[in-house]
């Protein structure tokens, strides 16, 4: 019988791309116990983190990381600090199925940081106001953000499909999307705003003195607040108008 060379080859890769993935990846025998760890860590400046957890950030001071997990994942959660940025993660090669990823929660105190990034698909929330001087955020993930502010400058950059909600106040907010997600601060008060969309995702802001608007992408940019003076700027198929 005439072996098609061609055939194998192509069904060779492909079988290579649809198991290749598990290749390497350790498994984990969960306990389904829970258990609650504290990890001691440097004072940090920043934040990032790289995976699905579900984080708080609390008011506190940095360097008591509360993780809570299934005691088998747990060794597998890496915690570290490298030039005053507290790194948060999972081991390279390591799967969580899906009902165990929602069941890791952690808990992170802050007193004053400059920055937080995340460019994984879990939810980062605060329940208390945080009091931040200049404070820079960015979402590269599939997640969400909800956080409560009272600052000088909010800086938000979102690249991933993620939603970002703010509320709090702040003097100037800068917000760029150039992903598909959406930043939503109707609920946080600010004197000057400068938003831009290259993306499809949408902004809505409320501010009260001075908005300076762009898009070049798809998505629409929506204000209240009845600002004093606007400029703006429309060369996509976007809009941009007041609620």
């Amino acid at each position: 019988m005439k072996v098609n060379t061609k055939f194998l080859i192509v069904s060779m890769f492909i079988l290579t791309n649809v198991f290749g993935q598990n290749w390497g990846t350790k498994k984990i025998d969960f306990t389904k116990i829970i258990k609650t760890e504290t990890r001691t860590t440097p004072q940090y400046e920043a934040i990032k983190i790289s995976s699905f957890f579900e984080t708080e950030i609390i008011k506190g001071t940095e360097g008591q990381i509360i993780i809570t997990a299934d005691e088998a994942i747990l060794p597998y959660i890496i915690t570290e600090v490298k030039n005053e940025t507290l790194h948060i993660s999972l081991e390279n090669g390591i799967y969580i199925p899906y009902k165990y990823q929602n069941k890791i929660k952690i808990l992170i105190p802050v007193e004053s940081i400059n920055s937080l990034q995340s460019s994984g698909s879990g939810t980062i929330f605060s329940k208390a106001i945080l009091k931040l001087d200049i404070f820079k955020l960015a979402l590269s993930g599939s997640g969400d953000i909800r956080l409560q502010l009272d600052s000088q400058q909010v800086e938000v950059q979102l690249s991933g499909s993620g939603n970002i909600l703010l509320e709090g106040n702040c003097q100037d907010f800068i917000g760029k999307i150039s992903g598909s997600g959406n930043i939503k601060t109707p609920l946080l008060t600010t004197q000057n705003a400068t938003v831009a969309i290259s993306g499809s995702g949408n902004i809505n802001v409320n501010c009260t003195n001075a908005l300076d608007a762009k898009i070049s992408g798809s998505g629409n940019i929506s204000y209240s607040g009845n600002p004093k003076q606007i400029e703006s700027k429309v060369s996509g198929s976007g809009n941009i108008k007041q609620r």
